[in-house]
């Protein structure tokens, strides 16, 4: 099996995903903001709340995609053996329940818990954080991998 183009591809998705990562960070800032009036404004539209219907016409193709990524993700910081088992799965899990926790987050806030708007911003920007240090992470992993392949084939 030939590992380098397996590291090379998936190296190309991190990179990627880097790149998404930041893409979403400043849409979020320029759609909804950081602010407690800024995330309020965006559950209120002419106002009227933003209805379920809604909610889920936005939510559904976010799910699927954010899902995939983090199994991806995970499944990919599992090779790592630059970090203990420990470490990856407990960022797996923290991962895993940001992802959750920021697609759930808008029914919270607009049918349960509407006076916690804040409650969407730390779910946004712990999903942000969890997916960036889990790409870092792999990326970490594979130039150890590629380097110590290297020196092994030198020795040979």
């Amino acid at each position: 099996m030939n590992y380098k183009n397996i590291s090379l591809v998936s190296a190309i998705f991190i990179i990627f995903s880097l790149i998404q990562v930041l893409i979403s960070s400043v849409i979020y800032f320029y759609k909804i903001g950081f602010s407690y009036l800024n995330v309020s404004q965006y559950f209120i539209v002419n106002n009227n709340l933003i209805s379920a219907v809604t909610i889920l016409k936005v939510l559904s193709p976010h799910f699927l995609s954010q899902i995939l990524v983090v199994f991806i993700l995970s499944h990919l910081l599992q090779f790592s053996k630059v970090y203990k088992k420990k470490v990856i799965n407990r960022v797996v899990v923290c991962l895993f329940f940001f992802t959750f926790f920021n697609i759930i987050a808008v029914f919270v806030v607009r049918f349960f818990l509407f006076g916690f708007f804040y409650i969407k911003t730390i779910a946004f920007l712990g999903f942000m954080f969890f997916y960036f240090l889990s790409s870092i992470m792999i990326l970490k992993s594979f130039f150890n991998l590629s380097q110590s392949r290297t020196v092994t084939n030198l020795k040979k």
